[in-house]
């Protein structure tokens, strides 16, 4: 049986395989498949995550987590938090966060 869940999480391949990192080195993983089933979409979701992440921390760089322990799904077929709740300053709606 094929265990997605446990996917990017091999504790001989990764450091602390359950932490989030985004700058693991060597980065490995599966996210986007392998040889000839790799992601034809790959480039483009890897700068749109870019965009993403740069942009919330540039304009909510004060965000953080809201729970103190994290919630995972009940899954043996993807792993995910159940949810995710984060609190950031108000932004002045006057003002310019670029």
């Amino acid at each position: 049986m094929v265990m997605l869940g446990a996917a990017n999480r091999d504790p001989l391949q990764f450091t602390n395989p359950d932490n989030l990192n985004i700058g693991r080195n060597p980065d490995s993983h599966l996210g986007f498949g392998w040889g000839p089933h790799y992601c034809i979409g790959a480039l483009l979701a890897r700068l749109e995550a870019q965009i993403v992440f740069d942009t919330i921390l540039r304009r909510l760089p004060e965000f953080h987590c809201v729970e103190k322990k994290l919630t995972w799904r009940q899954s043996m077929a993807m792993r995910g938090l159940q949810s995710l709740a984060i609190e950031f300053p108000q932004v002045n709606p006057g003002s310019n966060p670029h």
